[in-house]
């Protein structure tokens, strides 16, 4: 028998031991309810006080963790209470089993500001094509139906919206009064009122897309790691052209879709990082993945793109982006970002006509097969394209314009804070193992005064041949005889 959870109302200690049983009619699980027998609802209604207001109080019982809007249903059998299959499953309750329901009285704290909820199709036969559905009506529905109803972070219900069977899951509560603690609960209730806002995602590789203003976003405010340092990460010296990156290339995408839309803009699709070797280009490469909660990304080298065989290099561009393809088509929107790196990118992107790899024209295709599909007819908005190159010169035009790799962002020498940045993130590891004297760590900002013009490659060098000289003066020639 399931035990009453503690958050009973202390005025309030109603209860009945009923068996669980199948709903009289398939059509009442849409409804969220429970039912039970007319003679039951009279037990615990009689021993509810009236409002106030004197208006009916809804009826909600506690069964462990959950809470339903209970109603009376003439087919129940007496001595049993009804719910569908998802509340069942929920609650963790088999049929015939006992279970004790206790009259719950709702507070100030279960009063929800917002509900985030995931939706699908409830059938398992997936349509031809998509069911478009505006969140705006469904939010409006949702209310109407599921007014003064408790929901608790993870429950699953079934409801019926203009035809098609929805399965909505409450992924978020966000309640008008809450604590740290209580927001961290998994049992955490919040019920629905008037104020309550509703947000909707739909699941992924669902077959739903989703329009209107109540949508929760696609990558949205969780798309950069919460804890991500570029000093943790190893890269020094590029704050001014990450501020610039993140305003052109990732500001749009932290807004919900439908705030994009209504600005009539498309995201950045693609940006090249060109400038002197040793200055952090590929570095970023290897961390970005780091900074973003989206799918890692695709490293690939420039000379890796070509095949011996005919059509072979077109064929791995292809391949780059065809998981982006298709997630697009079964998301949409809601879609996760996809990043694409291409390094030493002029290898395979030199200007069309230009005789590239021998005069056989395999430039010149893969240059075509890369411009369809960063924007071509079928274009995506998921993806972004990181090309690095030192020979921006050599990169063909139609690459460079607005729409494809429309960001050219120069990664050239540190100036003297990169250079003191860079210094400190390499000889981290040894002052933090004490194998640094004071007098090195005090002389560091001279020494980024003094290697001006020195690249992150160069000042990792130097730092690399200090060390030699520290570990040669440990070691006695004799010990290497």
């Amino acid at each position: 028998m399931l035990q009453a959870s503690s958050r009973l109302a202390p005025e309030l200690m109603a209860s009945l031991s009923l068996k669980v049983e199948n709903l009289p009619k398939n059509s009442l699980a849409y409804s969220n309810c429970i039912y039970l027998h007319p003679g039951a609802v009279a037990v615990l209604k009689g021993s509810d006080q009236a409002p106030e207001s004197g208006e009916p109080r809804p009826l909600l019982l506690q069964v462990g963790f959950h809470v339903f809007l209970a109603l009376s249903h003439k087919s129940v059998t007496e001595g049993c209470f009804a719910l569908n299959g998802l509340q069942r499953r929920c609650a963790s309750l088999t049929l015939n089993q006992t279970v004790t329901l206790n009259v719950f009285q709702p507070t100030a704290k279960e009063a929800a500001a917002s509900l985030t909820l995931t939706i699908d199709l409830l059938t398992k036969a997936k349509p031809a094509k998509p069911v478009e559905v505006d969140t705006d009506d469904l939010a409006e529905r949702f209310k109407e139906t599921y007014m003064d109803h408790i929901f608790s972070q993870g429950q699953v219900l079934a409801m019926d919206f203009e035809g098609f069977k929805l399965e909505v899951v409450v992924t978020l509560i966000e309640n008008l009064e809450e604590t740290g603690e209580e927001s961290a609960m998994m049992n955490k209730l919040g019920q629905v009122l008037t104020p309550t806002s509703m947000l909707f995602a739909k699941k992924g590789g669902g077959s739903l897309n989703l329009s209107g203003s109540a949508q929760s976003g696609g990558g949205g405010s969780t798309m950069f790691n919460k804890e991500f340092d570029f000093v943790k990460l190893g890269i020094g010296g590029l704050d001014e052209q990450f501020n610039y990156i993140f305003r052109r290339a990732f500001a749009s995408r932290i807004w919900p879709s439908h705030v994009v839309k209504s600005m009539g803009i498309n995201h950045c699709r693609g940006m090249l990082l060109y400038g002197p070797p040793g200055c952090g280009k590929t570095l970023i490469a290897r961390q970005i993945g780091k900074a973003l909660n989206s799918h890692p990304p695709k490293i690939v080298n420039g000379p890796e793109i070509l095949d011996k065989y005919v059509g072979g290099s077109e064929e791995k561009i292809r391949a780059l982006f065809a998981d982006a393809e298709k997630e697009q088509q079964a998301q949409g929107d809601a879609s996760q970002l996809h990043i694409i790196i291409l390094d030493e990118m002029d290898a395979i992107c030199k200007k069309r006509g230009s005789g590239a790899q021998g005069g056989t024209g395999v430039g010149d295709s893969v240059v075509n097969q890369l411009l369809s599909k960063i924007d071509g007819v079928d274009a995506l908005n998921n993806i972004l394209l990181i090309g690095m190159t030192n020979r921006k010169d050599m990169i063909d035009d139609a690459l460079l314009r607005p729409g494809r790799l429309e960001l050219h962002v120069e990664i050239g020498l540190p100036d003297l804070k990169g250079r003191n940045q860079i210094l400190q993130i390499h000889t981290t590891p040894m002052r933090e193992a004490g194998r640094c004297t004071a007098e090195a760590i005090e002389k560091l900002p001279t020494i980024a005064e003094k290697s001006k013009n020195f690249s992150g490659a160069e000042l990792e060098g130097l730092v690399r041949s200090a060390s030699s000289f520290a570990l040669s003066r440990a070691i006695d020639p004799k010990d290497l005889r």
